[in-house]
């Protein structure tokens, strides 16, 4: 193990001395473990997925189910709330009306937007998903206990409020 891997594993980063006492004991940030814990939720998915035989799909291409999922239908606002540019995700939603996943039309209520829908297939694979994901969070469940997984599922549900203004 590296030097640097080594100080990592024991909470130092070697940057901000306040920094490295928070992590003490831990060796990794809160945005770390969240990401870490999407990651293994998203491969988790992918790997169901794939199973049943279905076109794999890119993170950023599955984000944009999961933002349908919640109501966001325009790019622009998929984008907004990603923080990335339009750009960005008209190409991972290109990506996907190639594969036949979903459909984009005109919003009627702004000519210049598109509405994105998921098209016939599309609409299978994110119901199978939805499964899935019941299927995934259970497997977790059984691996850190299902009080734990149900305390985080609390906390994460809770309203954080909005994020923090600049300094």
């Amino acid at each position: 193990m590296s030097k640097q891997a080594s100080s990592k594993a024991n909470g130092a980063t070697g940057i901000d001395k306040e920094y490295d006492q928070w992590l003490e004991g831990s060796g990794y940030n809160m945005m770390e473990l969240l990401l870490n814990a999407y990651y293994w939720f998203d491969e988790s998915l992918q790997n169901l997925i794939d199973e049943k035989g279905w076109p794999p799909v890119t993170r950023s291409q599955s984000v944009i189910f999961v933002h349908l999922s919640q109501g966001r239908n325009r790019t622009v606002d998929i984008a907004k709330h990603m923080g990335v540019s339009k750009q960005a995700v008209n190409r991972s939603v290109n990506e996907l009306v190639s594969l036949g996943l979903l459909k984009l039309s005109t919003d009627p209520t702004d000519k210049r937007a598109k509405i994105v829908t998921p098209s016939a297939k599309g609409k299978q694979i994110a119901e199978y998903a939805l499964k899935a994901l019941v299927r995934i969070e259970k497997e977790m469940n059984a691996r850190i206990g299902a009080n734990a997984g149900n305390e985080l599922r609390n906390l994460l549900g809770r309203d954080w409020g909005e994020p923090l203004d600049k300094y």
